[in-house]
């Protein structure tokens, strides 16, 4: 009896299971992957293909696919395609597509076809073997188990036999496979020591070797390959991922010497004349001219000296494609990490792919640079566009990309499905709902906001302790720090005003009372907490203070802007905490708590100092000690005591703001002070930073101005809908306003598709805004015709947890909603492609490109699969879909030759 099938379905990339489950991988390797080379169990090789039996043939064929294996309905579609023989209908030689409205049909016999295209000799996978990550049991379930499935479908068809020879399965590492520094790259791809598992359905035994790819051997040695193909070809891939010992250059000096080493003229490198190169990153993508100074791509292959075509002179793209090469050269750019196929140069298509272009479309008919990253992964939309160069060829066209996304994107079910985004908009409304409404500091401090209180959001209390010390004398004058009054800025003691035994006369709100040596305080606090926090995001995401890269031979110390951080940090805060202290009493519950967490930043960013210059040291201590000066003496005092010094630091500031102001409240109120202003600081930057840093080509071509006025306008008008929608449903709000905000989680759904399907940029964001603006003003605008009570009336205590929790619960379904649609506004106007996409989750639009090699050149028969989430499913009469229900088509032919050599005019 067969197993039942299981398809996984894509990764849910809004931080779902099997990411979080992965996030550590990857954050290691974002910290550490500079400083570790796996690369160091390779043995590269050259594989040559360039046989005279080979050659005898008149051709040569071979597949590439790139960024494989997520859902696998997808990847199944494709492996099918892979493990087989296909036919088509080609004019003439088989070079270019003819003419019509639909592309030629694709199918697994000939019935008809007359144009042949036999299954490749080899299989290249052009990086982003699975994902999340290319671990083990990923690549069981996301590439293993659909090349099976299909391996059994094409067996059960009689159109592959197990008497078959298997065909090498070679791969370059993309981002992905580096999460976990090419392990399951290395398993995959590595000649493995046992012998290949059989063939499906069979099962593997112990004296297999683990992950064999139905069809496929393993043969490869290292994670960059050589390929000599027939007719003088050559096929090299490049492992440009890691930056490994080059600084700002992802390219080790072991491939350099390896692929000079390959092609030489005497002593000299020597470019091979036809070249495929393969890399896991672009040069070209989104329309936009390639950057010289890319790490992945372009600045290798500067340090190898291979042309790069894609690349103008002075911004002239006339002087790229065939232009850049010599007589009798021919090259193709090949990659993936983008999931969608398009191709620059080349020969030219029929008619442009861009409905809205203005930018120059070159033509090649010696180089093409081909993103080929439909393989398996998630959909990454094809609308995007910068509008610098454009594409030959797109798949799929921008009209179909766009309508896909829309159908997903606004739809808040499908942002639930993707990830535990619900769980932060939980965590989110929970924390703000319970903050300003239960614990008596941080509610009778926010009461005393006006603005609050105007929207009728909260009720003004007067502020009280939490805790009640009085001293011998709790309203005597406060005699500010000593050296104010000595300096002369203050010169007599403050008096409170308004205090009693039990109420000490809080300083907040009358901040006109707050004499001279106080503001100072408050200020140096501020400054010292804004230093702390760019302190750490230096330290810690930048090389500005630490740079890893550095060799500990060059004696490059940081202690020129170590020492004076941590002497900056440290006077500023120590001044702040010692002038603030005295008017201790008379500060706020809540305000105490923002102290102790202050004092805990900066005591953490002493510690993460110590860590990181701690790492200096460890990388210092392999240099031999250098000749005894009198700035080496300096040197090494610093390096012996600096440590303890940011350990003191650390340690006494903490200890202080506990001592002087953790005995102001108590302490369940002040750690629920602390997570609620750490939960509210943490929305407030992280939407903002989303809106700002990591919107990618948001509002592309536009000016500086523009691009930042619509930038905060977007991110801004995200975050108020976050926080406040749920806040507001449930402390206003009435059974009617519930029921319409239900209704209205669906009711734009249908107008925003159109919308956006139709490229209606203005409108779908003016649609946001007043949606928004309708569902956050909700209780208002029903209590001018409806004057019902709210749900919820004022509930004190442990009761004030209902509400919270009923805030929680809407704020896991508003925040997925307010997710789709900032998505989809971004994606209007250029911006969060690969957010959206991982969002959007679209398993269709997938294809994998057949090469074929002759004397005369070489061409790419690209095909496209657009229905592979029908594969398991059952038809009308109960029969499973499988690989003979997907209907392929050809959707690009592209020929290239070399450049002709001018002849002689002696």
């Amino acid at each position: 009896m067969s197993r039942p099938r299981i398809f996984e379905k894509p990764v849910a990339w809004l931080l779902g299971q099997q990411l979080l489950g992965g996030i550590k991988g990857m954050l290691l390797y974002t910290a550490y992957g500079a400083k570790l080379d796996p690369r160091d169990w390779m043995a590269p090789e050259e594989r040559n293909f360039a046989t005279p039996a080979a050659e005898a043939k008149g051709e040569f064929w071979f597949d590439y696919m790139s960024d494989i294996g997520d859902g696998t309905k997808a990847m199944y579609g494709t492996a099918y395609l892979a493990l087989s023989d296909l036919w088509t209908n080609l004019p003439g030689n088989g070079t270019s597509l003819p003419g019509g409205a639909l592309p030629p049909e694709v199918g697994t016999t000939a019935n008809g076809r007359t144009f042949s295209l036999p299954r490749g000799e080899f299989l290249f996978i052009g990086g982003d073997t699975a994902y999340h990550a290319s671990d083990y049991l990923s690549l069981v379930n996301r590439i293993q188990r659909p090349f099976n499935y299909a391996y059994e479908d094409l067996k059960s068809q009689k159109l592959i036999s197990d008497d078959d020879p298997r065909r090498p399965i070679f791969g370059i590492p993309g981002n992905h496979d580096y999460y976990d520094q090419i392990d399951g790259f290395r398993r995959q791809f590595r000649k493995p020591v046992r012998k290949e598992g059989p063939l499906p359905p069979k099962r593997a035994g112990g004296d297999h070797a683990q992950l064999s790819v139905a069809g496929f051997e393993r043969i490869q040695q290292a994670s960059y390959i050589a390929l000599h193909l027939p007719f003088d070809w050559w096929l090299w891939g490049f492992d440009t991922e890691s930056i490994s010992d080059r600084r700002d250059q992802h390219l080790d000096r072991r491939q350099e010497e390896f692929f000079k080493g390959l092609s030489r003229n005497g002593d000299r490198f020597k470019e091979p004349d036809k070249l495929i190169v393969a890399t896991s990153a672009p040069s070209t993508i989104f329309g936009q001219i390639a950057d010289p100074n890319d790490q992945k791509t372009s600045k290798p292959l500067k340090t190898l000296k291979l042309k790069r075509p894609f690349l103008p002179t002075n911004g002239d793209l006339a002087t790229t494609g065939d232009a850049a090469l010599d007589e009798g050269q021919c090259r193709l750019d090949l990659s993936g990490d983008v999931h969608h196929y398009a191709r620059y140069w080349g020969p030219q298509a029929a008619s442009s792919c861009r409905k809205h272009n203005g930018a120059p479309r070159p033509s090649a008919n010696s180089y093409a640079s081909v993103v080929s990253g439909a393989g398996g992964a998630f959909h990454h939309p094809s609308t995007t566009y910068n509008n610098q160069i454009c594409e030959q060829v797109l798949y799929p066209a921008e009209d179909k990309s766009r309508a896909a996304v829309a159908d997903k994107i606004f739809k808040f079910w499908n942002v639930v499905s993707g990830g535990y985004v619900w769980l932060f908009g939980l965590i989110i409304a929970f924390a703000i709902y319970f903050g300003v409404t239960v614990p008596q500091s941080s509610r009778q401090f926010i009461s005393n906001l006006g603005i609050l209180n105007t929207l009728q959001l909260t009720r003004w209390e007067r502020i009280q302790p939490t805790i009640f010390q009085p001293g011998e004398a709790p309203c005597a004058p406060v005699q500010p720090l000593g050296l104010w009054t000595s300096l002369g800025v203050v010169t007599e003691p403050w008096q409170p005003g308004n205090c009693t035994p039990a109420n000490p006369g809080f300083l907040f709100p009358e901040a006109s009372t707050w004499p001279l040596d106080l503001k100072i305080g408050q200020t140096f606090i501020f400054l010292s907490l804004i230093g702390a926090l760019v302190t750490l995001v230096l330290a810690l995401f930048t090389k500005t203070i630490f740079d890893d890269t550095v060799s500990p031979f060059a004696k490059q110390s940081p202690n020129g802007k170590v020492v004076p951080i941590v002497a900056g940090l440290a006077l500023l805060t120590g001044l702040g905490l010692l002038t603030v202290q005295p008017y201790r009493d008379h500060i706020t519950p809540f305000v105490s708590s923002l102290i102790v967490l202050y004092s805990i930043i900066v005591g953490i960013t002493a510690v993460v100092m110590n860590v990181r210059y701690g790492e200096y040291l460890f990388r210092k201590s392999f240099v031999p000690p250098a000749e005894p000066s009198l700035k080496d003496s300096v040197t090494r005092f610093i390096d012996y005591y600096l440590p303890w010094v940011l350990w003191i630091v650390a340690i006494t500031i903490i200890s202080a703001g506990l001592w002087l102001f953790g005995k102001n409240n108590l302490p369940a109120y002040m750690i629920s002070d602390i997570v609620f202003i750490v939960v509210l600081a943490s929305t407030v930057a992280g939407i903002l930073v989303l809106s700002f840093l990591a919107s990618g080509a948001l509002l592309f071509g536009k000016s500086p101005v523009v691009r930042f006025v619509g930038k905060l306008l977007i991110g801004v008008w995200h975050l108020a809908l976050q926080l406040l929608v749920p806040f507001v449903l449930v402390r206003l709000g009435s059974w009617l306003d519930w029921l319409l905000a239900a209704i209205l989680l669906v009711l734009p759904i249908g107008l925003a598709k159109y919308l956006l399907a139709r490229n209606s940029r203005f409108l779908t964001a003016v649609l946001w805004f007043v949606y928004g603006a309708v569902v956050l003003t909700l209780p208002y605008t029903t209590r001018m015709f409806f004057p019902l009570a709210p749900v919820f009336t004022e509930l004190t205590g442990w009761q004030g947890l209902i509400p919270a929790l009923v805030a929680g619960a809407f704020g896991a379904v508003f925040c997925c909603l307010w997710t789709g649609w900032y998505f989809g506004i971004c994606f209007a106007f250029n911006g969060h492609n690969n957010e959206v996409g991982g969002a959007a989750r679209i398993e269709e639009f997938k294809e994998l490109i057949r090469f074929r090699v002759t004397p005369q050149g070489l061409t790419g028969y690209v095909i496209a699969l657009d229905g592979v989430s029908d594969v398991g499913e059952p038809d009308k009469d109960g029969r499973i879909k499988d690989g003979r229900d997907l209907k392929p088509k050809l959707i690009d032919v592209f020929h290239l030759q070399p450049k002709p050599r001018i002849p002689n005019q002696a």
